[in-house]
């Protein structure tokens, strides 16, 4: 695993509404600032950088796939950002009832506009609602925001919500490649001289390796796993 340090987001450079720090992880705060200039930037999905656009289609069209192989009724996105997936999904799984949970309602603007998608947030789990049961729940890329404890913690909570057999879809981001792991390392070594700024802490890139051993001390087990593209692959888990 190796820490995430980044100054900019789709275009948003950090420093202009938020103090930099590499030695913690970026708080509530930084991410509802943050949406909030991500919000007056780009005023539609359609003005998203296209490589970014294109993997989270990618994403999608698994999800529909899967969807429609399950048939599945009722899905549940776990830290569905602002929404492509969802409204991929709304043209792709039209009968599908979605449910998106975002800690903060700052990230729901675009959602807000779908019809299909039901929109949770605050703390979880507390803010879903009772007694509901779910076909499917997806996650894409969100496991880089939590330590290995946070993750196992947060797989072991999302057991508390429902008691019916469930299956996981997490959409993941391993790590790169030799070259870019290198250049990491160049980077922390010269960030460590004081002669390279890292930016700010945003999470963790684990290896596939890494993400199976998490899986298997919360008590879950792969059943499938597969690339999506040379930056995404998924993996498909059900608790034990």
């Amino acid at each position: 695993m190796i820490k995430v340090y980044q100054k900019r987001w789709f275009d948003v450079e950090f420093n202009e509404f938020y103090q930099l720090t590499p030695k913690a992880i970026a708080s509530t705060d930084f991410y509802k600032n943050y949406y909030n200039n991500f919000y007056k930037t780009y005023s539609s999905w359609d003005h998203l950088p296209i490589p970014y656009v294109k993997d989270r289609q990618e994403a999608a069209k698994h999800l529909a796939n899967l969807i429609q192989e399950k048939n599945v009724q009722t899905a549940l996105t776990l830290g569905c950002g602002n929404g492509i997936i969802e409204k991929e999904l709304q043209t792709l799984a039209p009968t599908t009832t979605i449910l998106a949970y975002e800690p903060d309602e700052t990230n729901l603007t675009w959602l807000k506009k779908l019809t299909n998608v039901k929109l949770y947030f605050g703390q979880f789990p507390a803010c879903l609602p009772a007694n509901q049961s779910y076909d499917l729940v997806y996650l894409c890329d969100v496991d880089s925001i939590f330590t290995d404890e946070e993750y196992i913690l947060f797989l072991t909570t999302f057991k508390q919500i429902t008691s019916a057999p469930i299956l996981l879809t997490c959409i993941i981001k391993p790590l790169p490649t030799f070259y870019a792991y290198l250049k990491y390392w160049v980077k922390y070594a010269l960030a460590k001289l004081g002669l390279y700024s890292l930016g700010q802490l945003l999470g963790y890139s684990r290896y596939f390796r890494e993400h199976q051993a998490i899986f298997n001390r919360a008590g879950y087990t792969i059943v499938n796993k597969g690339d999506l593209n040379q930056d995404l692959m998924w993996i498909e888990i059900i608790p034990r």
